[in-house]
């Protein structure tokens, strides 16, 4: 007997509701252990713990695995094809709601999107071509994660603003470039950034902030400054970047930078072997001085690694936030230069570690040698004319005794 045989045979709804949504079963599902769900609203629970949630008993299956019921399915809709059809013209509606078109997809991914849509982690800064190792454990990013995955595999990534707990209006957008999934529904992954965008609109979708963005050109923009002069727009004033200048200070980057790398290796600041190599293997070369914007952003990426070095002020928030191409510019140079000062020896440095030099010298010499003056101390104490050590390390021993 097939799946219309049993057709009409005064079923009822509510024996067939999915216990998560309330609703008729639309694309059943069954797990292992018998009991049946809407196969988004399983997906949906199987995100935030892995277990059935009627009975409780642990899937292994993962969420992205999940089956249709075919045969169930077919029955569901010859008995109720009214409601079915009511279910399924829900869930398509939910589906569009929800989904960019691949077309906007193709423009995000090209920057032709003037206001393109993201979904965003609010986790640190992060600068174009930097790389970020991330292990994704929360439910919510989980699914941004999933989504991104099965998308254009990218999405943004904001900072928090100042002290506070509320999103950035600058980041970054990233790409995932490698992916390693874990027990769970966790992600281990790899992203390296790409441009940096300024936030028109966000709101909250499956409890993870989706932007509408728009995208900054590194090496346009003007300045605003508050005060009176000549040129007004939006209740500022503004005034021109002086190009000369701002090619003369990003030509300048290159010699600084070169500094800057030899006091890196000469005093030692790598915190793990080749880490500096590793580095420039990331960042790719300098992009040229007529780029001022893009070199500057090269810069801060190399002076605020990931993970840091810890000889540089932290400019990434300061340089996703840079309103001008002179802007980030200025930024760059002041923060090599900062970490020039940090790193440079001066003659209260020098003297500070030549005393630490001699004090650990000193207390490694009268660790290895304790044994010998307490001995020495203890036969100068007992046997005042026995002579039996070196006079010198006698010496030593006598001078340590308190006069009593």
């Amino acid at each position: 007997m097939g799946v219309d045989d049993v057709a009409h045979v005064g079923l009822k709804e509510e024996e067939f509701q999915c216990t998560l949504c309330l609703k008729l079963l639309y694309k059943p599902t069954t797990t292992i252990c018998g009991h049946s769900f809407c196969i988004e609203c399983l997906t949906r629970s199987l995100r935030f713990r892995a277990k059935c949630p009627i009975c409780r008993s642990v899937l292994h299956a993962s969420f992205n695995r999940l089956a249709v019921s075919t045969d169930f399915s077919r029955l569901l809709e010859a008995n109720f094809p009214k409601e079915y059809s009511l279910r399924r013209k829900d869930e398509e509606e939910k589906l569009s709601a929800n989904r960019i078109s691949p077309e906007a997809n193709v423009a995000a991914s090209n920057g032709e999107e003037e206001n393109a849509v993201l979904g965003t982690m609010v986790l640190c800064p992060v600068l174009p071509r930097q790389r970020l190792h991330l292990h994704i454990y929360e439910p919510r990013y989980r699914l941004l994660t999933q989504r991104c995955l099965e998308g254009s595999r990218r999405f943004g990534m904001l900072a928090r603003s100042g002290r506070g707990r509320s999103p950035a209006s600058y980041g970054t957008e990233v790409e995932i470039v490698e992916c390693e999934p874990l027990p769970g529904g966790r992600y281990y992954m790899e992203v390296v950034g790409r441009r940096v965008f300024r936030v028109v609109d966000s709101w909250s979708t499956d409890e993870y902030l989706r932007c509408r963005v728009e995208w900054i050109d590194l090496d346009e923009g003007e300045v605003f400054i508050d005060g009176t002069g000549p040129h007004e727009a939006n209740g500022f004033n503004t005034r021109p970047i002086d190009p000369e200048r701002t090619l003369a200070m990003s030509h300048n980057l290159e010699s600084l930078v070169e500094i800057w790398q030899g006091l890196v290796y000469e005093r030692g600041y790598e915190r793990n072997p080749d880490q500096l190599r590793r580095l420039y293997r990331d960042l790719g070369p300098m992009p040229p001085y007529t780029a001022p914007g893009d070199r500057a952003m090269w810069v801060a990426a190399l002076i605020n690694p990931l993970p840091a070095l810890g000889v540089a002020p932290e400019i990434r928030p300061s340089m996703l936030q840079a309103t001008n191409v002179l802007e980030r510019v200025e930024i760059a140079t002041e923060g090599i230069r900062s970490s020039l000062i940090y790193m440079k020896p001066t003659l209260f440095r020098t003297v500070l570690s030549s005393g630490v030099t001699q004090l650990q010298k000193l207390l490694s010499f009268l660790f290895r040698h304790s044994w010998l003056i307490l001995l020495g101390w203890w036969l100068a104490q007992r046997f005042p004319n026995f002579m039996p050590l070196p006079k010198s390390s006698l010496l030593l021993a006598l001078r340590m005794v308190p006069p009593s």
